[in-house]
């Protein structure tokens, strides 16, 4: 067993140190390398934990009873509970504004449906399932793993060091004038500190976390006596003049060396500027301290804390201290930012008021609750991770979530007071301290979406947790919180499979999510070169590993449509990879029915037919994408348009039109601040008023339409910008063939 999860150790220690250097693990390369490592040591330790019991000789397997287990179990279970189906009349009573998006999904041409879930978007539900997994494997593997003291001191060291190293690397980087992260050039927040890290305020979450750690170790250290002789009394009274809390020989070379990291950690954290960060630190260091208190042993603990806390106060002259006590100045307008984005993620709440819109689905279905002051953003987080999780789990997920937290805490908390030892009160601590920083911070950013500093958080809680349940015993050590152990070939091995069939769900979605992102990359990659628009077999390629992501099939209509327009030579080296062997059964209706339809265009000598059938193509894939995704404005308003050209039969063209103007209808609905979207809705009216000239009252009607959403745009702009974008809509009318009057209307706009 022990070599077992020695071998665990090895992945997952190296996935802790990857995190942070590989800019957070925020894009796909990162967080599968990290997640794919977690999962291997997490099934290495699972299999470790099948041993033989010493009264029965038979085989079992055990598993610790922690609260983790808890917040695990409910999180995969409330996932489960937004994406399993459930009749029409269940949603609409339970949860009504899931159904209306339901409803929003179907295509206009078929309105059946029998079952929906709860989440209109399933694929970012699963996306956080597989995170949830990860994060709760990880805190399984390592209070199994750390079953001694030495291996909870590595991982400190080890957590501290990364941590160091990203501080160094992020001053360096910051006073060279280079403002380089790795190869990739910084364009945010330059002049900052912000380590490996993209964005400084989650390099300050890193931070914040490792200070704390810091300290605790620091203070859990127990110096021994002085040796006899006069050079040892000589070394001993000059380390006590110059650090007073350093009480012997044994034990303080530590203490130095935790302090210059802390004090390296705590100049990290000012030099950022997050001002976040900085309170956020000093309110989990409130809280180690009154801990502290509680003690008689760790009364005076006390001491390191504040001499980590002066000397990085210091050392913080030499950074660009007026930068940060600017940032504090402005504290005030972001806030009021802030406070704006908190504000619409409650409103977007109160439509999902039970089960929540989705775990991962606040970025797709925000847009509609976005104010005007943000038109010009897209809002990928709430920047408060309290009121996000109310959105997306909604206030029955959030009560069970903070269920599921003050059971973790409280269990630390009962555990903390049964300790007497310094050793585990003072690590203790730390996983309080630290779960109570990044739960202040939490309340202004989104540090617990980065993967980096969700794992390093997990890895802090499970070294407080390994310290206040490590009992040393004559043999060695042992943990000392409850074990649960079955037989293998009756509950227990029910148990292992399922531990196992958690891992191979969380390793298979992770590795399929990224084999799709290497054909066709949807999620955004800043640190990459860009890759070129993927081609129709890309697509196809992206849809066989990962059917589920509504933006695969919203490139690969694109990607079709562009077939539109090319000569025939081109179409036919564009649809030869598509039509090869390879591709003659699709294991997917709807991308099988897009060959189809490709095949049928290649085929055909009519231009004119040819371009219906590879419109049809490209009208399939977007309308699968809208019936994954009901949230996409964009794929409604590309939907809109297509539905107008190349009609087959002419007799059709009125129903065709009838689809065409219930897409725009949602488009306008879903993205209402979407200034380009609401430009182009307009520019779809002119179109329509357009082909109706003989008919006044419909034209006047139309026109209306197009005129409402111009005047929207027209609102929401800047005066230097109105002029330019009136003169664009002018253009656009005129060259649809709109009479001098009704230019005139868009002029007095």
């Amino acid at each position: 067993m022990e070599k077992g999860v020695f071998m665990a150790a090895i992945p997952i220690f190296i996935a802790l140190v990857a995190a942070p250097v590989l800019f957070g693990a925020v894009h796909t390369y990162a967080y599968t390398t990290v997640f794919t490592l977690v999962l291997i040591g997490a099934l290495i330790t699972a299999v470790s934990q099948v041993r033989r019991d010493p009264e029965s000789g038979k085989l079992c397997y055990e598993m610790p009873l922690v609260a983790m287990n808890g917040v695990m179990v409910v999180g995969i279970l409330w996932c489960l509970l937004q994406m399993v189906p459930l009749p029409v009349a269940v949603v609409n009573w339970l949860q009504p504004k899931s159904f209306f998006y339901a409803q929003m999904a179907q295509s206009p041409q078929d309105s059946s449906r029998v079952a929906v879930s709860l989440a209109p978007y399933l694929w970012p539900v699963r996306q956080s399932l597989v995170r949830f997994v990860v994060y709760g494997m990880l805190y399984w593997s390592l209070i199994q793993i750390l079953s001694t003291r030495k291996r909870v001191e590595t991982l400190i060291w080890l957590v501290l060091g990364i941590a160091a190293l990203e501080s160094l690397y992020g001053l360096y980087e910051a006073f060279s004038g280079t403002h380089r992260i790795l190869w990739y050039g910084k364009s945010v927040s330059s002049g900052n500190v912000s380590g490996t890290y993209i964005n400084r305020n989650h390099f300050a979450g890193l931070m914040e976390m490792a200070l704390i750690l810091a300290v605790c170790a620091g203070a859990a250290i127990r110096v021994g006596r002085l040796e006899s002789g006069v050079k040892s009394r000589i070394k001993s009274e000059l380390l006590r003049k110059i650090f007073p809390f350093i009480s012997g020989r044994h034990g303080g070379e530590k203490r130095v060396i935790l302090l210059v990291l802390g004090a390296i950690i705590g100049l990290g954290l000012i030099g950022s500027a997050s001002r976040g960060g900085i309170l956020s630190a000093a309110a989990g260091l409130f809280v180690v301290a009154l801990l502290f208190l509680k003690t008689e042993d760790t009364r005076k603990k006390g001491k390191v804390m504040l001499a980590v806390v002066a000397i990085a106060s210091i050392l913080a002259f030499r950074v660009d201290i007026e930068k940060v006590l600017q940032r504090f100045e402005r504290i005030d307008a972001s806030l009021e930012v802030r406070n704006r984005y908190a504000k619409q993620t409650v409103r977007l709440a109160a439509d999902f008021p039970v089960t929540g819109v989705g775990f991962g689905n606040f970025k797709h279905a925000y847009p509609h609750y976005q104010s005007p002051e943000d038109k010009d953003y897209f809002i990928d987080f709430a920047h408060n991770d309290w009121a996000q999780l109310v959105a997306e789990a909604g206030w029955g997920g959030a009560v069970a979530a903070a269920g599921c937290v003050a059971a973790l805490l409280a269990e630390m908390w009962i555990r903390w007071r049964k300790r007497n030892q310094s050793w585990s009160l003072c690590l203790g601590a730390a996983g309080i301290g630290a779960a109570v920083a990044i739960g202040f911070h939490s309340y202004s950013d989104f540090n617990l979406h980065i993967p980096a500093n969700a794992m390093i958080l997990t890895a802090v809680l499970a070294v407080g947790h390994s310290a206040l349940v490590l009992q040393r015993m004559r043999s060695g050590y042992q943990l000392g919180h409850r074990m649960w152990k079955g037989p293998l070939w009756g509950k227990g091995g029910v148990a292992l499979l399922l531990v196992l069939g958690l891992i191979a769900y969380a390793l298979n979605g992770t590795l399929r999510h990224a084999a799709a992102e290497a054909h066709c990359q949807t999620v955004p990659n800043s640190t990459l070169r860009k890759p070129a628009p993927p081609t129709v077999s890309d697509c196809l390629k992206a849809i066989g590993h990962d059917a589920a992501n509504a933006a695969v099939w919203f490139k690969l209509g694109l990607a079709v449509s562009v077939l539109q327009t090319a000569d025939e030579e081109r179409l036919q080296a564009a649809a030869q990879p598509v039509l090869s062997p390879q591709w003659a059964s699709i294991d997917h209706a709807a991308a099988a029915s897009i060959r189809d339809r490709l095949a049928e265009a290649v085929r055909s000598e009519d231009e004119t037919r040819r371009r219906w059938r590879l419109n049809q193509a490209a009208i399939a894939a977007w309308e699968h994408a809208a019936a994954l995704n009901p949230f996409d404005a964009h794929t409604h308003l590309t939907l809109g348009w297509a539905y107008c050209r190349y009609p087959e039969d002419p007799s059709l063209q009125d129903r065709w039109i009838g689809y065409s103007e219930e897409r725009m209808k949602r488009a306008a609905y879903l993205a209402p601040m979407d200034l380009y979207l609401q430009e182009s809705l307009g520019n779809y009216w002119i179109m329509r008023a357009s082909r109706i000239p003989s008919h006044p009252v419909a034209f006047q009607v139309t026109l209306n339409k197009a005129l409402h959403h111009y005047a929207r745009v027209l609102s929401l702009l800047p005066e230097p910008q109105k002029k330019r974008t009136r003169d664009r809509m002018i253009q656009t009318a005129t060259r649809y063939g709109l009479k001098f009057e009704d230019l005139l209307k868009i002029g007095k706009l």
